[in-house]
């Protein structure tokens, strides 16, 4: 990962070594597990509460107390793996029709999901577009930052959109909006302020439509901390925004609102404790972080943070993340389970199960499938498991996937 983007990455997932790695035998699905007891508690937060950050850690060793549960978990009753559905031909699963970026030494690569190479690419922060058919990400090129956009399936046709001054350097966390025809794009200065917390002297957020047109500057700080877009609810005009200090942990969240006259408006709510795994629904209009002092995932409207509930399980939060789509479904990784629950409707299930933890990685852009990973040390387990119906995860192999993307 290049030096420049280690506190700017939205991704949760930071050192996976600190995972065991399962055996391939002990990896199983908890077949038929579901159930609708797991009702949040939906109390406000406080305006002094914890809010989220992106982060790329994975999160260990928080035990949640009894007493901050927000939500029934689910009956511990557990099927024996000879009830799971005979997989024949689990490699079935795999689809060419889609495909992976996998993280690489000064870039990423495109894969197809049997593992034909694609394309590398030169570059950082890439970001894939709602319908996996675009991927947007920055590059350097003679001290100047650009942002590039490329078609997974035409990998030798990427295109420059903008090109930074050298003041100006491309931020981690770029972020489309739901209908894949604007970004947010995260930028940051040069310069930054002295002392071992530095921090850039200025962090703006900037939106361009891709069909033409300049990028606008929507939002600035100029307090050492990095500005990250998390969601964007386009018909409602609204950006929500992390500020990340030393650390990497949130400081502060933004509302940020264009009015019908254009003029910008925008409010900060200070944050306190550490808050990782910070991710916009697809639509745009939640949020989700994961509190790791609680071991709750908090999940709020984009636009008001101070309606934040959380919603807990009995156990050590690893991961939680927004599956794609229609169903509201939020999948999180909890012990050593793998299951999602929906917020609205206080429905979950626990989907599968391993002899250690995992993490919640991309989905497929359509949610049909998703990737699940753990790692020891020298060593990672990376699998695409069908987030639909009962399968056996399929091995893709030890590399560290970012995204997933359509090929045709």
């Amino acid at each position: 990962m290049d030096d420049r983007d280690k506190d700017l990455t939205h991704l949760f997932v930071r050192d996976l070594d600190e995972i065991p790695v399962p055996p391939r035998s002990a990896w199983r699905r908890a077949a038929g597990r579901e159930t609708t007891a797991m009702r949040s508690s939906r109390t406000l937060l406080t305006a002094g509460a914890v809010i989220a950050v992106l982060a790329i850690a994975v999160i260990i060793g928080f035990q949640l107390d009894q007493h901050q549960q927000s939500a029934v978990p689910p009956s511990d009753s557990r099927p024996s793996t000879t009830s799971l559905p005979n997989a024949a031909q689990p490699a079935g699963l795999l689809d060419d029709r889609f495909g992976l970026l996998i993280q690489i030494g000064g870039g990423f690569a495109v894969r197809s999901e049997s593992g034909s190479s694609l394309g590398q690419f030169e570059g950082y922060a890439p970001v894939v577009s709602p319908d996996g058919r675009q991927v947007a990400y920055w590059r350097d090129s003679g001290g100047r930052s650009e942002l590039r956009l490329v078609d997974p399936a035409r990998p030798s046709e990427p295109r420059t959109l903008v090109t930074l001054p050298t003041t100006e350097r491309g931020g981690g966390g770029i972020l489309w909006s739901a209908d894949g025809t604007a970004l947010v794009l995260p930028i940051y200065s040069v310069a930054t302020f002295d002392g071992i917390d530095g921090g850039p002297k200025t962090a703006v957020l900037r939106t361009l439509t891709l069909n033409g047109g300049a990028p606008r500057e929507v939002w600035k700080v100029t307090n050492g901390r990095v500005l990250t877009p998390v969601a964007w609810e386009r018909a409602a005009n609204t950006i929500g925004a992390i500020e990340t200090g030393p650390g990497g942990f949130v400081n502060a969240y933004d509302v940020v609102v264009t009015d019908a006259n254009s003029a910008l408006m925008g409010t900060t709510e200070e944050v306190h404790g550490r808050v990782v795994g910070v991710q916009g629904s697809s639509d745009g209009t939640r949020v989700l972080g994961i509190w790791m002092d609680e071991n709750t995932v908090h999940i709020w409207p984009t636009r008001n943070f101070s309606q934040a509930y959380p919603v807990g399980k009995g156990g050590t939060l690893y991961s939680a993340r927004w599956r794609p789509g229609p169903s509201g479904q939020v999948w999180w990784s909890v012990n050593n389970d793998v299951g999602w629950f929906i917020p609205q409707t206080s429905s979950s299930a626990v989907m599968y199960g391993g002899s250690s933890p995992l993490v919640v990685g991309p989905f497929r852009p359509d949610g049909s499938a998703v990737v699940l990973a753990a790692s020891g040390v020298g060593r990672r387990s990376t699998v695409l498991v069908d987030a639909t119906t009962i399968r056996t995860p399929v091995e893709i192999g030890s590399d560290s996937v970012v995204g997933t993307v359509v090929l045709r």
